[in-house]
């Protein structure tokens, strides 16, 4: 068994435009989505890139959870709205 130090791990810096209200990454470790204000922001972890700014909430995003499997994922909002997205590989 070997062990990994952290300082040998690389870090992604991800700056976000607002106040962060819900966070979550993929059960892979694939994706991060993070609720801000009303929209949902997708990253890919590995590169760090912004795949999507979702924008279907009308009040902040409260909650967000991926599927098992990763295909998918739900946010809730203060509007009262559950969505499910799709994550598209």
């Amino acid at each position: 068994m070997s062990l990994l130090c952290v300082q040998d791990q690389l870090q992604q810096k991800i700056v976000c435009p607002g106040v962060v209200t819900c966070l979550t990454t993929s059960p892979d470790g694939a994706f991060l989505a993070a609720g801000v204000a009303e929209a949902i922001y997708l990253w890919e972890v590995c590169t760090g890139k912004l795949l999507a700014v979702l924008s279907r909430h009308y009040q902040d995003v409260t909650c967000l959870k991926f599927t098992d499997d990763s295909t998918h994922f739900v946010s809730a909002g203060k509007d009262n709205l559950a969505l499910v997205w799709s994550v598209c590989r």
